[in-house]
């Protein structure tokens, strides 16, 4: 026969004993960066959904406020006491009466002492 060419092909080889144990240890270390990755993997799944969770709820509120025209703010207060008992709570931003009520226990105490 006349040769043609040589070529390189991936044939099955038998590994000595030292190749072997070198392809064991490999083999471990990539079951342990597999068990690792999905460990991280997990982490960061959670911490992604939890972000989404975050936005879900702002665009909620902020859905909220837009549909509504209002949003919810610290609001200073001021309660009044009548002479004759009536307690009024009013917005001082806007001078809007928002309760007008009866005093309660707590308050008749500050009512007598002003008296």
């Amino acid at each position: 026969m006349r040769l043609i060419r040589n070529e390189t092909r991936k044939m099955p080889v038998k590994l000595d004993v030292t190749e072997l144990l070198e392809q064991a240890g490999e083999l471990a270390h990539t079951y342990q960066e597999i068990a690792d990755e999905t460990d991280n993997q997990a982490s960061l799944k959670a911490q992604m959904k939890a972000r989404l969770m975050e936005l879900d709820a702002r665009q909620s509120r902020l859905a909220s406020v837009v549909a509504t025209k209002t949003d919810y703010r610290d609001v200073e207060i001021e309660v009044n006491m009548s002479d004759d008992g009536v307690v009024q709570e009013v917005r001082k931003d806007t001078g809007e009466i928002i309760t007008t009520r009866p005093l309660r226990e707590d308050e008749k105490q500050l009512h007598l002492a002003s008296s």
